[in-house]
């Protein structure tokens, strides 16, 4: 005679069904969270309203865009003037509209006064968080850059 619980006889124990499924979801979660690399808006590139500026002047730029997805984000934005040297502007929070969708954004650009004369490219860089693996590896955009004239 076998002395044997009847929990010991059943084949199947509920959680042997539970646990592989739970292991499943999570690894399905996390290769969803690091595989998220997708860029939540493309730029056909800045247009200023005027290319020849003078120093301390605002120019408004237009910007065609298309939003994909609704992330927030910083740009950070740089002029490289005539002689190679990068001046860096203080970054921006982005926020994303409220839809998805092309629109185009007009944003002034400040010229800085102390700009010397000749070609300037103006370029920024933004860094979107669609997720919180994406606070150390963020999704990076780069727009085209903007060509102006100083005076």
């Amino acid at each position: 005679m076998q002395l044997v619980t009847p929990f010991i006889r059943t084949r199947h124990p509920a959680w042997a069904h539970v646990m592989p499924a739970a292991i499943g979801l999570g690894v399905f979660l996390i290769l969803t969270v690091i595989l998220d690399r997708r860029v939540p808006v493309d730029f056909a590139g800045g247009i200023p309203q005027t290319e020849n500026v003078t120093p301390g002047q605002s120019v408004p730029v237009s910007w065609p865009q298309d939003w994909h997805r609704l992330c927030p984000g910083v740009m950070t934005r740089e002029i490289t003037d005539g002689i190679g040297a990068v001046h860096k502007f203080a970054p921006i929070a982005i926020t994303p509209p409220e839809t998805t969708g092309a629109r185009a954004v007009e944003r002034p650009l400040s010229v800085p006064s102390w700009l010397p004369p000749g070609q300037a490219i103006y370029q920024s860089t933004i860094e979107f968080r669609c997720n919180p693996l994406q606070d150390w590896w963020p999704i990076t955009v780069t727009p085209p850059p903007v060509r102006l004239v100083v005076r």
